[in-house]
C-alpha cells in the first residue's frame, strides 16, 4: 500500500514541461487581433478565443483555438509557397476572399464597436 501512495504522491509532484505550461494564451496577441473576445476557463487562463466580426455577421458564436498560428490563418494571413503577382515567396500575404476578411468588409461600415 505505502508503494500505490509513492507512486501517486510521485506523479502529482512531478514538474510539467516547458510546453505544458506555457500553452496558454498571451495577453500581447490580443492587442495585435482586436477582433478576438476571450473565453476563460476555471483555472482563469484564456481557452478558447471568439471572433467578434464573424459572430456578428453571421449571427453565431465562432470559438477558435487559443493559438496564434490558427487567429492568423482565420484573418486570411498566409504564406507564399509558389511565386504570386506582387508577392514574393516566402512573404506573407492577405486572402481577399477569406471569409473573415468578407465578414470585416460588412461588419466596419456598420459602425463597430472596437475601441484601440
Amino acid at each position: 500500500m505505502d508503494l500505490v501512495f509513492a507512486q501517486e504522491n510521485i506523479a502529482l509532484t512531478k514538474k510539467k514541461k516547458a510546453h505544458e505550461m506555457n500553452r496558454h494564451f498571451q495577453n500581447t496577441w490580443g492587442v495585435k487581433l482586436p477582433w478576438t473576445k476571450f473565453v476563460l476557463g476555471s483555472n482563469g487562463k484564456v481557452v478558447r478565443v471568439g471572433c467578434t466580426v464573424c459572430s456578428l455577421i453571421d449571427g453565431k458564436d465562432k470559438l477558435l483555438v487559443a493559438k496564434v498560428d490558427s487567429l492568423w490563418k482565420h484573418a486570411g494571413y498566409c504564406k507564399a509557397l509558389v511565386a504570386m503577382p506582387k508577392v514574393k515567396v516566402g512573404e506573407h500575404y492577405f486572402l481577399k476572399s477569406n471569409a473573415h476578411v468578407v465578414n470585416e468588409k460588412i461588419y466596419f461600415p456598420k459602425g463597430s464597436k472596437t475601441v484601440l
